[in-house]
């Protein structure tokens, strides 16, 4: 065989080699564009954020209710609902961010404009983040209290921030999230000493709204990682 047919050979085989590859890519293009054809969105608002009173010795909960919107153009399968809440000044076991007491609430499926709240997705949390939200709403009352007396001019401290994540698939499998993000807080630090009160929720800064594709991966990962630290709340 002579050098000239060795090297187009090589030649044949690289670009063999290449086509393949590029075939590769576009067939992968090809079938997750074809995956997000077929998007749910589940958009999320965040209602009333209420502190109760006690259901016996050390039990007291705070609840979140939530409504979900499929606001895409296919079913939402296999719908998990999770949250929490990140501290600014208080800490839980040094701590900031906090997950919701109980693992995620799960609905089989949305389909297209449908709406579901209340009790089925509403999040919870415990006695013991009750206790550091509460050090949390003095802290940031005395530091504001401060900048004003001081320098009025300074930017305001910021507050509290709750995200909600909504997890889901379409009917091929791909995976999305969406995330809802506001900043909530006690106005009136006198209001956490009384046995029920709620939250407000401050659209300066404006709450953030994504949906991003996800594999099951992220998934898992995300919210084994607040599983672990879900009894930082307490009861």
């Amino acid at each position: 065989m002579s050098a000239l047919t060795i090297a187009i050979s090589l030649v044949m085989v690289v670009i063999t080699g290449y086509y393949a590859r590029l075939t590769k890519i576009l067939v992968d293009i090809a079938r997750k564009t074809f995956n997000c054809q077929l998007a749910p969105v589940i958009g999320i608002e965040v209602g009333r954020i209420y502190v109760d009173k006690e259901y016996g010795p050390g039990r007291r909960g705070m609840s979140i209710d939530l409504t979900l919107h499929n606001l895409g153009n296919a079913p939402a399968i296999d719908v998990l609902v999770d949250s929490e809440i990140q501290f600014r000044y208080a800490s839980i076991q040094q701590h900031k961010v906090i997950p919701a007491r109980f693992n995620p609430s799960e609905i089989p499926f949305l389909k297209v404009g449908d709406v579901v709240c209340a009790e089925p997705i509403s999040q919870s949390y415990g006695n013991t983040f009750i206790t550091a939200l509460q050090d949390e709403a003095r802290e940031f009352d005395r530091l504001n209290t401060h900048r004003i007396s001081t320098d009025p001019t300074q930017e305001s401290y910021r507050m509290s921030v709750l995200k909600v994540y909504a997890y889901y698939k379409n009917a091929v499998g791909q995976f999305f999230k969406s995330c809802y993000e506001i900043e909530v807080c006690v106005f009136h630090p006198k209001d956490v000493e009384k046995e029920c009160f709620e939250l407000t929720k401050v659209y300066l800064p404006r709450p953030k709204f994504e949906v991003v594709p996800i594999n099951e991966e992220v998934q898992v990962a995300e919210i084994a990682t607040r599983d672990k630290k879900r009894e930082l709340c307490g009861w």
